[in-house]
């Protein structure tokens, strides 16, 4: 939003004004509802029954297709009425899609090829009997016709549609026997065209080359960025794969490593206090070797003090017992003396 010079200088609450505007620009373009699709068709028809026909030729296969369609067929149901009318003027519509294969002859369902028609209505899902009997929408993909299709002229519609533009007038003659389809062949004649028609077809057919040009170089260039996307998706696992077993290999490499470590500190702990274990012990048992010996020395030493102190007293008895018999002894030897100096 912009403010000339001349009308911010002249007017400056007009320019306060939409400064407070632009700052809820934003929620004023949510609130303003956006224009319609108004859709447009390739042809309208109007059936015995009252009932209305839209039918959509589409050459090239276009992606979200279904809904285009359903939202050119909801669009004219619900655009039917104008105010004031009454809902029961509202008339059924079909929708009738004639799906070619253009030049390359491109099937619309190329996964499903025994699939030519498909035929929706609204169905209750839960009891399937019943319908809701206001739109209806009807698919050929003209690519995908099987041969020998029942109905004549459903079959006789199906090659106009298919091959009409490379047959010969014998050809028509021979294959085609539904009036109206005759009639279609006749009126598609090149050179019973009008000149303004014949002149827009020739428009039409350079645009439809050039459209197609733009296609294959667009799906060039989508199968171009989908085989660098995979290569790059490709590339970029391998990266992370690599990675990830670089990851995991150093991972399991240092758990080794810790574990090995852990291994080796918990053996030397072990031998550590194994050893230390064996020194108590051998500690344990020379103490006790040592309190033994000593004790067992204790006790002999005693013994043997007590032996000899035994002896010493028995000495000791003896020698008393000499000393009392010394006297007796000496006296007796001293009568011996006498005895023998008188005998003499």
């Amino acid at each position: 939003m912009v403010c000339s010079k001349r009308t911010q200088k002249e007017k400056p609450e007009a320019t306060e004004f939409l400064r407070g505007i632009l700052a809820h620009f934003e929620d004023l373009q949510k609130a303003l509802p956006k224009q319609k699709y108004g859709g447009a068709v390739d042809c309208l028809c109007e059936l015995d029954t009252k009932e209305l026909a839209l039918v959509e030729v589409q050459v090239l296969p276009q992606d979200y297709w279904d809904r285009r369609a359903l939202a050119y067929v909801a669009a004219f149901y619900a655009n039917q009425l104008t105010r004031g009318q009454h809902w029961k003027t509202i008339k059924k519509v079909i929708g009738v899609n004639i799906m070619g294969g253009g030049k390359g002859d491109k099937a619309h369902w190329p996964t499903k090829p025994e699939e030519y028609r498909r035929h929706y209505k609204f169905q209750d899902q839960l009891q399937p009997t019943n319908y809701i009997d206001g739109i209806e929408l009807i698919q050929y993909s003209v690519m995908n016709t099987p041969q020998g299709v029942s109905d004549m002229a459903q079959r006789d519609w199906l090659v106009f549609f298919k091959k009409g533009h490379a047959m010969s007038e014998a050809e028509v003659a021979n294959q085609i026997h539904t009036p109206a389809v005759l009639e279609a062949f006749e009126r598609i004649k090149l050179q019973d065209l009008p000149q303004e028609v014949m002149v827009d077809y020739e428009v039409q057919d350079k645009e439809f080359d050039r459209f197609s040009n733009i296609l294959a170089t667009a799906a060039t260039k989508a199968e171009k960025e989908k085989q660098d996307a995979v290569a790059a998706a490709e590339a970029k696992a391998e990266k992370e794969k690599q990675d990830a077993v670089a990851a995991a290999e150093a991972k399991a490499e240092k758990g080794k490593q810790d574990a090995v470590a852990a291994a080796e500190a918990k053996a030397e702990k072990g031998k550590q206090d194994a050893v230390a274990a064996a020194e108590a012990k051998a500690e344990k048992e020379k103490q006790d070797a040592v309190a033994a010996a000593v004790k067992k020395a204790e006790q002999e030493k005693q013994d043997v003090v007590a032996a000899l102190e035994q002896k010493l007293a028995e000495a000791q008895k003896l020698a008393a017992a000499h000393v009392e018999a010394a006297p007796v002894a000496a006296q007796s030897k001293q009568e011996e003396v006498v005895v023998d100096k008188k005998a003499e």
